[in-house]
């Protein structure tokens, strides 16, 4: 995974900025996760999978094992009509995630308190879509 907070995905087309937010407790946080998108691209919504588009979705690495997902938060998407005319809702220009984790176990190096999440979105134009993919984030 990249450590690098900010990712890029589609070849630049869509730019993901994760940040970091602590609460008094220390075994809660947050991760605010905004995408910035181009022009006439967008991404589709986390609701439930229309047809064959890969919604965005907010998990876990699997090798992250003192955090849990408590609440992850999606915005709401706006209905656009795609391809086959199916009604899919997507995210467009830019939007937030968040999601507020819990402690799972204290790592042995207490300093370690970076978080591990795999974010999966798919980019798509009005005319086709570009294959799924998963950033894999370190914070």
């Amino acid at each position: 995974g990249c450590t690098d907070p900010i990712q890029y995905a589609g070849n630049g087309l869509a730019k993901i900025v994760t940040q970091k937010i602590s609460y008094s407790s220390e075994d809660k946080i947050a991760v605010e996760i905004t995408a910035y998108l181009e022009d006439g691209w967008h991404i589709t919504a986390a609701v439930l999978p229309t047809g064959s588009y890969v919604a965005l979705k907010f998990k876990m690495a699997e090798k992250e094992l003192c955090w849990k997902e408590h609440e992850v938060t999606y915005p709401s998407g706006t209905v656009s009509l795609m391809l086959n005319q199916d009604k899919v809702e997507i995210y467009e220009n830019n939007f937030t995630v968040s999601a507020i984790l819990v402690r799972t176990e204290k790592p042995e190096d207490v300093l370690s308190s970076s978080v591990s999440f795999d974010l999966t979105l798919q980019l798509c134009d009005k005319n086709n879509c570009l294959l799924p993919e998963t950033l894999q984030f370190v914070i």
